[in-house]
């Protein structure tokens, strides 16, 4: 029986806003015994759910620990409790580690690890895809500080103090022996305090008035609720098409359909893991985060073809969320997921700390800018947000956000904010988080506008100067024309208005002496802001009435770096005639090319590379010369820029003795490593770890980097300092503990731990024998590459490739199908069964059985498929058999 539990929408939910919206939390408070169950929902409402019924899920159950479901004998590794109730999360890794639900959803143990989900003892696992790449969840109702009146089974007299009385819930307890987390403790106004019952034997003494948050959960990670009987077989249907909790989710589950707008939603790191086996990464890629993007195609196997940035790219359908379509005065929800708001922020107003506070919280749209980006107004304080990070919510009360928790309010504020503490060579957002503010600035006016906050004619001119009301301001400038270089939350009207783009505003102010050079809290003229804005013309009109071009900020960045990184381009070539310094470095090194390339800016890439004072061999911080940057984010058009200029950079080292072909072979950046070997740069160059990129590309695992690298000089047996060769590092794979420089050290972080990786490796081993790389040449510890590789199917497999191929060196790297009769790989489609029918003629096995009929090319080679072979040698023309794992 189901009583009892408490539950959110689970995978079918089909009831609307009946719940109260995605995160609300209701109790079971009945079981019909037909695939449905009744229940009644925190805010008080109730509603009949299908849990089964015509194989529909309304529901998944949030906590089952109210039902006593007890895992006798099991202790939580982290909080220490003895036969914890409620779910058991097993760690895949780790021997013998255990999480109570609690523990498992406050990220407890290594989110890099997967778990296993046994909801009760005796019950069959499922396995979760990692809490690192896993979205999360907020839940809503009657947790600590919620508000709450007598609900459905009151039965305790006037102990509220009367009907209508409210509580405050104190915390969540026990209502009875050995249940748990089935009652809360309340505060009444009349003083009294006492316990009860949210889920005791399906009863909810409760209801909230006003709902307080409650504990972060993976959504995907819940089990779906059925009680029909057949729970054991459709919570694996939800979770294995999630088991790795819905990592193999298809893209029709997920909503996604040809000419759907979505965006990259996740950070490069659970990017990176996410594509592996799924269209593969290159490190360009991650200029897609945060970007939004057009369905083209959807795979057989659910991957997603997306048109974004003037290319097309295939992601895994988990890397994406849908940008739904907003309006002015809509109401919606903010993503409550830190990393993936931080990620989808990525050149849309950037993140800040206060906005943690809007996490998860409603909202109401009050601007929508050129760019698409929502300001989102939430009581006194205002957002940027992109559209990505909101989820409709109609109906939904804004919730109020003190300004202290929102936007910077003062000079002082917008001189001291940040955007984040740590750079990296992917982000604009600290060079442009000036601009962030302004955008933010901008949705606080319209907050403040909308509550008749202004009353000083300071406030009143920047206002309007700031909504483009050229009226107004000669209005207000009229009546008191000393305002013109007066500050409101630490800008003048002529900064704001300049970098919005408003023309006749500007012109006015212009008119009346407004001061070109006054700067905001970090030090930007309205020049610089017109720039941030890319607002081009502006800063033109600027520059021709006499603005000064050499200006620098608080972060040492000029006018140029702003013009580059924002591809203000005829403003670049105007600045740069006013023998503005192209070289000049910012707080983090970068010159105004390092920009350029950051943005893909080639036409800036061009101007800067020819003018005769350029220095392109200036390292930023990091100690990257911007032909190293253009590598990394294989920005192939921008090194063919920089080469044709100065041929001599190609084989340029950094400190670490990192040259371009190193980046590209350690990022996959294909693109950028054809250019640099057209330019004939060194392939066996070596870094400070006597690493050539052979290696580095062998260590990461891609085989069409090590293909490209071998065919044009590399040599399969140079030897590293601690003479691994490029077969040593693709066996061990990402291994812990050699020694040698930072950047190395970072990348022997991972085991190999995927079949799909196991397939990589496979392949590149193989085809490094077949070019002649030795099985038995010994490293520094006296080990051959097979004695290094600490899996056994993929150790087993490459050493009988060896033994059949090795001796006939000149044999076609072609034999590589021979390793796929070897190696018992899981089916490519389903990734559940082994691979056991053979495609002809390619003689590919990758599928099994059961989805053998369901590719007409095949997927390792894309040739078309004549004939199917089961394991006994029989043609299939027949898919009616089910496949077994062997």
């Amino acid at each position: 029986m189901a009583e009892g539990l408490r539950v959110v929408r689970g995978p079918d939910w089909s009831l609307g806003n009946a719940d109260g919206g995605e995160g609300h939390v209701g109790t079971v408070i009945q079981d019909f015994g037909n695939g449905t169950t009744e229940v009644l929902w925190d805010l008080g409402t109730q509603s009949t759910c299908k849990t089964g019924k015509d194989g529909k899920f309304d529901l998944s159950t949030l906590d089952s620990a109210p039902l006593s479901i007890k895992h006798i004998g099991v202790t939580c590794n982290e909080c220490q409790t003895h036969d914890f109730t409620g779910v058991r999360w097993k760690c895949s890794l780790c021997a013998n580690y255990d999480l109570c639900t609690l523990c498992y959803f406050r990220d407890k143990h290594e989110l890099q690890h997967p778990f296993k989900r046994i909801s009760a003892p005796g019950h069959q696992s499922a396995t979760m895809k990692k809490r690192s790449i896993s979205s999360r969840s907020r839940a809503i109702g009657i947790y600590p500080g919620a508000t709450v009146v007598r609900g459905k089974h009151w039965e305790y007299g006037t102990q509220d103090g009367g009907p209508g009385s409210p509580g405050t819930v104190v915390d969540i307890c026990s209502f009875g022996a050995g249940c748990n987390r089935n009652a809360v403790r309340v505060q009444w106004k009349n003083g009294e305090k006492n316990v009860y019952r949210m889920g005791s034997r399906g009863k909810v003494d409760l209801k909230c008035t006003e709902e307080a948050p409650g504990i972060e959960y993976y959504k995907d990670h819940l089990e779906a609720l059925d009680t029909t009987g057949l729970s054991q077989q459709a919570s694996s249907s939800t979770s294995n098409s999630s088991s790795s909790s819905s990592t193999f989710i298809s893209s029709s589950q997920r909503g996604f359909k040809e000419g759907d707008k979505v965006c990259v939603e996740l950070p490069e790191s659970a990017l990176r893991e996410l594509q592996r086996g799924h269209g593969g990464w290159s490190m360009s890629m991650t200029e897609c985060i945060g970007q939004h993007g057009k369905v083209k195609k959807i795979e057989t196997n659910g991957d997603v073809v997306i048109d974004c940035l003037d290319n097309e790219w295939r992601f895994n359908s988990q890397a994406l969320r849908k940008v739904p379509t907003l309006q002015v005065g809509d109401i919606v929800q903010i993503v409550s997921d830190e990393d993936k708001v931080k990620a989808m922020q990525k050149k849309h107003g950037g993140w800040s700390p206060d906005m943690k506070t809007a996490l998860g919280k409603c909202g109401k749209i009050v601007k929508i800018d050129s760019d698409g980006d929502v300001a989102v107004a939430m009581g006194s304080s205002a957002f940027v947000f992109n559209p990505a990070c909101c989820i409709p919510a109609p109906g939904s009360k804004p919730d109020n956000i003190g300004q202290e928790s929102g936007t910077a309010s003062s000079e002082d504020d917008l001189a001291s904010s940040t955007v984040d503490d740590e750079k990296t060579e992917d982000s604009q957002e600290e060079k442009t988080d000036v601009a962030d503010l302004f955008a933010r600035l901008m949705a606080q006016m319209i907050v403040s506008d909308q509550r008749g906050v202004f009353a000083a004619s300071s406030d009143q001119l920047v206002s309007a100067a700031s909504r483009g009301d050229a009226l107004q301001v000669q209005k207000i400038l009229k009546q008191k024309p000393s305002l013109v270089n007066e500050k409101s939350q630490g800008i003048t009207a002529l900064i704001i208005a300049s970098h919005e783009g408003h023309k006749d505003v500007v012109e006015v102010l212009l008119k009346a002496n407004a001061d070109k050079e006054i700067r905001e809290g970090k030090g930007n003229t309205a020049l610089m802001a017109a720039l941030m804005g890319k607002e081009e013309g502006i800063a033109l009109l600027l520059i021709s009435s006499g603005a000064k071009v050499d200006v620098i900020n608080a972060d040492r960045r000029t006018a140029v770096h702003a013009a580059a990184i924002n591809g203000a381009n005829t403003a670049l070539k105007e600045m740069l005639k006013r023998n503005c310094d192209p070289n000049a470095k910012d707080s983090w090194g970068d010159t105004p090319l390092h920009d350029a390339i950051t943005a893909k800016n080639n036409s800036g890439v061009s101007i800067l590379i020819t003018h005769a004072q350029i220095n392109p061999k200036i390292a930023n911080n990091k100690g990257h010369c911007p032909i190293h940057l253009a590598a990394m984010k294989d920005d192939d058009m921008s090194l063919n820029i920089i080469l044709n200029k100065f041929p001599n950079l190609k084989d340029i080292q950094k400190k670490d003795g990192y040259a371009p072909l190193h980046l590209v072979a350690l990022n996959n950046n294909i693109s950028a490593a054809k250019v640099l070997i057209k330019a004939n740069a060194f392939v066996n160059h070596v870094n400070g770890e006597k690493l050539t990129p052979l290696h580095l590309a062998c260590h990461q695992g891609y085989l069409d980097m090590a293909k490209l690298l071998v065919e044009n000089g590399a040599d399969v047996a140079s030897e590293d300092k601690d003479k691994d060769t490029p077969l040593h590092l693709c066996m061990a794979g990402r291994r812990n503990g050699a020694g040698g420089g930072d950047l190395f050290a970072a990348l022997l972080g991972l085991q190999i731990t995927s079949e799909q990786e196991i397939r990589d490796r496979a392949n590149i081993a193989c085809f490094l024998i077949t070019k002649g790389a030795s099985v038995s040449c010994q490293n520094d510890s006296g080990k051959t590459p097979l004695q290094v590789c600490s899996v056994d199917k993929l150790r087993n497999a490459v050493a009988q490739f060896a033994r059949q191929n090795q001796p006939a060196a000149s044999r076609s790297a072609s034999s590589l199908a021979d390793l796929f009769s070897l190696l018992p790989l899981p089916c490519s489609v389903c990734m559940e069964n082994i691979s056991n029918v053979t495609f002809i003629p390619c003689k590919h096995k990758v599928t099994c059985r059961k989805c053998c009929f369901k590719r007409e090319d095949c997927p390792l080679c894309n040739r078309t498929i004549q004939d199917r072979i089961d394991q006994n040698g029989s043609k299939l023309v027949v898919r009616d058999e089910p496949c077994k794992v062997q």
